[in-house]
């Protein structure tokens, strides 16, 4: 039996990458199956979902092309900047959502490819903006936000001292400096009476271990284990941090919008997608330059109540599984 959509994603993993389980509610909610380009060595087809390694290209593309052969509406679930997709997707109505995006420069040979979608959504105003500026008609884009089970998260008054939550485990030590670890070490060294909480995934277990010891940072708590509940997890904080140094990531943090949900405020750079609403709601500080994040935090402390009481019914107004599901209805009707 044929699906009315099919979700073109890589790496699906819904139990610990906030990407997939993005896919996956959309999937729980329709008709459809799911196409995804495993990371990791596997073969799996039933009527759910067709997982194949990415490097067995040749398999690939022939099951690619005979799921596109039984869907109505194709969906590319990625950053703007990948497209292993969209050389093969023709034939129906095609969205892709871009949960970030890159630099011009990066994918200005794809912009012809991006202008033949049907529709291009992405997760911030200041997305559609630029996708404006590159030369996409305003009517092909539209701004869905993340939707969470608000259901699943509650406030938890945090005791102790004043501690911030990082969970941003990077996976290349690359980008230590740009999702904002590097920044987060530095501001702890700087504010010994601040607790930091930094949650990771095992991996560069060691580089970030021996980070922490250089400079016998007695306040940051590395806690290195999936878990399960994050609601656990923001009930030992005070607020979240996400400091971006660059733009080009998730434009909409899973940890940010769980943060709020939790009635927990958060503290973001400016190069965070969804830092305008942050600032517009006043749920927590948005700060520029590297050198404001220890008076961000200050901030932050010192005017708590004031950003906390905004944090939960920010969430309910924009990051509700409801509204997620509402908007992808009305652009499915209107592609099928």
């Amino acid at each position: 039996m044929s699906k009315k959509i099919i979700y073109f994603v890589q790496g699906y993993e819904p139990k610990v990458e906030a990407i997939s389980k993005e896919v996956a509610i959309l999937a729980r909610n329709f008709d459809s199956k799911i196409f995804d380009l495993a990371t990791k060595f596997k073969f799996v087809s039933n009527k759910k979902i067709t997982s194949i390694y990415y490097r067995l290209y040749p398999l690939a593309f022939i099951l690619m092309k005979l799921n596109d052969k039984k869907n109505k509406i194709s969906h590319i679930y990625a950053s703007l900047g990948d497209f292993p997709y969209l050389t093969f997707l023709k034939k129906k109505p095609i969205v892709i959502t871009g949960i970030s995006l890159p630099p011009k420069e990066r994918i200005k040979k794809s912009i012809k490819k991006l202008k033949r979608l049907n529709k291009i959504v992405v997760e911030c105003n200041r997305d559609k903006r630029k996708l404006i500026e590159w030369g996409i008609h305003i009517k092909k884009i539209e701004v869905v936000y993340p939707g969470i089970d608000l259901k699943k998260f509650s406030f938890a008054k945090a005791k102790g001292n004043f501690n911030i939550l990082f969970a941003s485990s990077p996976m290349r030590e690359i980008d230590f400096e740009k999702k904002g670890v590097n920044l987060v070490l530095r501001a702890a060294k700087e504010m010994a009476e601040i607790g930091f909480i930094m949650l990771w995934r095992n991996v560069l277990l060691e580089k970030i271990k021996n980070k922490i010891k250089k400079d016998n940072l007695k306040n940051v708590l590395l806690v290195n284990k999936y878990i399960e509940n994050m609601n656990d997890a923001f009930a030992q904080a005070h607020a979240t941090i996400m400091p971006y140094m660059q733009e080009n990531d998730k434009s909409c943090p899973l940890s940010l919008i769980e943060s709020l949900a939790a009635g927990k405020p958060v503290i973001v750079s400016d190069k965070v997608g969804v830092s305008d609403i942050i600032k517009k709601e006043k749920c927590g500080v948005v700060f520029k330059n590297e050198k404001d994040i220890v008076s961000a935090v200050k901030e932050l402390k010192k005017n708590y109540r004031d950003y906390q009481k905004n944090c939960r019914k920010t969430a309910l107004k924009y990051f509700s599984i409801e509204r997620f599901i509402k908007d992808y209805q009305v652009i499915y009707h209107e592609l099928s």
